[in-house]
């Protein structure tokens, strides 16, 4: 049935009441099915439905991308919004010249495609870094949806005030911090997007490679490598292939005290605690001199 607003409501009438006390918390794995409803949505969107209206039943497809899939290509028309279930994805922006650009790294309760409203097209190509799930929200529905449930409008604007902050912070981290502090910031920030739906923010497994961490950051991936051994080294973090433990968070927080001499102070500092010690002189022989660099 048709709504005055346009808008099926997957069945129900104008005035059903949708049974939302029943509905799982919004912490926790989300159950996959072939369709999301808009209460659903909403929670993964960090809000609790509190409408009991017809317009919370209204559902969306959803849909399976797996790994090395692209879940939408640069200059593409702009048709879905996507909310991620689960799973992750890397956004490449491809330049003019030929170059790629990692911009973004979307994670569950991320919405996909806020760039291409004003284009009309995807201005970077979406690839899933693992299995992941997406509900497909139509952009042509969700004008009448905002004025239907009014809460929808306020959590895609939060949505949107979050991805502003985490690019202006991205775009200072660049300009400002070292490699070491580039990448502490960074895996605080996923930490703490790990702990915004009940997973532990100190201990998680990368789904993205070096290659495009270096991307992302705006780094060789031979920085990369010895920036993780930096903070490995200065005990803030425990590293095993692509799993990570955070040691010392409130350390690694504070990604502004790290310089940026001090990667290869903290390598160099490294590598001489675990050479073997060097076995004491006999008695009566003359010690080798140590030779000096001129510069």
């Amino acid at each position: 049935m048709l709504a005055p607003s346009g808008i099926e409501f997957a069945s129900r009438t104008a005035d059903a009441d949708v049974d939302i006390g029943s509905a799982p918390p919004p912490i926790g794995l989300p159950v996959i099915g072939a369709r999301s409803s808009l209460a659903d949505v909403l929670r993964l969107l960090g809000h609790l439905p509190i409408d009991k209206t017809a317009v919370m039943g209204h559902t969306f497809t959803n849909r399976r991308v797996h790994r090395g899939q692209s879940l939408l290509l640069s200059g593409q028309p702009f048709e879905h919004l996507y909310l991620v279930l689960s799973g992750s994805f890397r956004s490449t922006l491809n330049e003019v010249d030929g170059t790629q650009q990692i911009v973004a790294f979307p994670m569950r309760g991320d919405l996909i495609g806020l760039d291409a409203s004003q284009p009309g097209r995807y201005p970077v190509t979406v690839t899933a870094l693992e299995e992941s799930n997406v509900a497909m929200i139509p952009h042509r529905e969700l004008v009448e949806l905002a004025l239907a449930c009014p809460a929808l409008e306020d959590a895609f604007l939060k949505a949107v005030s979050a991805e502003l902050l985490r690019n202006y912070q991205a775009m200072r981290a660049m300009g400002a911090l070292g490699a070491e502090a580039r990448l502490a910031r960074f895996l605080h920030d996923l930490g703490q997007r790990m702990a915004r739906f009940g997973f532990s923010p100190r201990a998680f497994r990368l789904t993205m490679t070096r290659a495009d961490i270096a991307s992302y950051l705006g780094l060789s991936i031979e920085t990369v490598s010895r920036a993780f051994t930096s903070l490995a080294a200065r005990g803030l973090i425990e590293v095993n292939r692509r799993n990570v433990r955070i040691a010392d968070a409130m350390r690694l927080a504070r990604a502004e005290e790290f310089e940026p001499h001090s990667l290869q102070l903290a390598i160099h500092e490294h590598a001489q605690a675990a050479r073997p010690p060097r076995p004491a002189p006999i008695a009566g022989q003359r010690p080798v001199p140590k030779l000096k660099l001129i510069n």
